[in-house]
């Protein structure tokens, strides 16, 4: 029996997701309140989910394996669209003085398009794990690219780290339903700005030492390490020196979505 709900209200869903974004940084104690703060809305993480220090990725998780429910709160109906819901619940404030226009260029099927637009790189898992210098310590975003056309095999355990003991691994059929056809692009994802002083360096380094099982902090995007073929991905990246990394990455993401019937990227698990 649960302790808590498997149904909420977007308005829940949104509180949950300020609350799990702001527990990240919080202290011990403070942590304590905004999980008490959690479980009054109805969310018991461990309990009835089996996650400790729940992330956005997890709560997105549950919301695209449909273990969490979303009901709007006017109709009482349940939100079967997923991509609709979750658009109309993360309120994203982009930044209105960010050129748009280079993103909207891009054809998310051809590579050819990527480098148009100023990515640069294309460099893979393998060569990285070897020499990650030709990397820019600088802001930017990034993607992972499968170039293989091939019909994907995904490996029931990947080679992601345990982060503070939880399995990353999905089952394949979540896996299957994920994947994007016509697209190399796997995972779009984002490093430094506002909020953090990552760089593409650091945090793709970061993104490959959890792809090769050490416990490290980048759940985002584990998806990838599922798959077979893992290391013979492309990482490409384009430095941002003045725009917000992580407005780009939603604009990108959102660009991604309209090309292919509302899809994020494989990997992708939010926005």
């Amino acid at each position: 029996m649960m302790k808590g709900k498997d149904k909420f209200t977007s308005a829940e869903i949104l509180e949950l997701r300020e609350l799990i974004a702001e527990r990240q940084n919080a202290s011990r104690n403070y942590q304590k309140q905004l999980r008490n703060r959690m479980r009054k809305i109805g969310f018991f993480g461990r309990d009835d989910w089996g996650i400790i220090d729940c992330t956005l990725e997890d709560l997105d998780e549950l919301i695209d394996t449909e273990r969490i429910k979303i009901i709007d709160k006017m109709t009482s109906t349940i939100i079967t669209d997923k991509s609709k819901s979750k658009n109309a619940i993360i309120n994203q404030e982009i930044n209105k003085n960010i050129d748009s226009n280079w993103i909207n260029r891009i054809d998310f099927e051809k590579i050819e398009s990527l480098k148009n637009e100023g990515f640069y790189g294309f460099v893979s898992v393998k060569s990285l794990l070897n020499n990650h210098s030709q990397i820019p310590a600088t802001r930017g975003v990034y993607m992972v690219l499968r170039t293989i056309m091939d019909e994907p095999i995904f490996l029931e355990k990947g080679s992601s780290g345990y982060f503070k003991g939880t399995d990353p691994n999905v089952a394949i059929k979540i896996l299957q339903e994920k994947w994007v056809y016509n697209t190399p692009v796997v995972y779009i994802g984002k490093a430094g700005g506002k909020k953090n002083k990552t760089t593409l360096r650091s945090r793709i380094l970061q993104y490959l030492k959890f792809g090769q099982g050490k416990p490290v902090g980048h759940k985002g995007g584990r998806y990838i390490w599922q798959l077979n073929d893992s290391e013979e991905l492309l990482f490409c990246w384009k430095p941002l020196p003045t725009d917000e990394p992580e407005d780009v990455e939603s604009m990108l993401i959102s660009e991604f979505k309209h090309q292919y019937a509302g899809k994020r990227p494989f990997a992708n698990l939010n926005k």
